[in-house]
């Protein structure tokens, strides 16, 4: 199996992986390789408390970084490469 046929295979599939909205909006940008300085200033909420969603976006995705949650993100069509820019 390819490394990228392993990206979906750690967890259930989309319906078992639900994300909040500012979760999406921070995985998103993210994506977009913001780091945790600039969504803080973007989403107004302090660089710890992004650093804490995003932790939360990798237990949910079942990611073990922030590229791997935005692979299975993208698989799960939690977030869309449209969306990416």
């Amino acid at each position: 199996m390819s490394t990228a046929e392993n990206i979906g295979t750690d967890t259930g599939d989309r319906a078992a992986v639900e994300l909040s909205s500012v979760e999406t909006e921070i995985l998103t940008m993210l994506a977009c390789g913001r780091s945790a300085q600039e969504i803080s200033n973007f989403v107004s909420l302090s660089p710890n408390t992004v650093m804490i969603y995003q932790n939360v976006i990798r237990e949910k995705t079942g990611a073990r970084s922030c590229a791997h949650a935005v692979a299975r993100a993208i698989k799960l069509g939690l977030i869309s490469l449209e969306e990416i820019n």
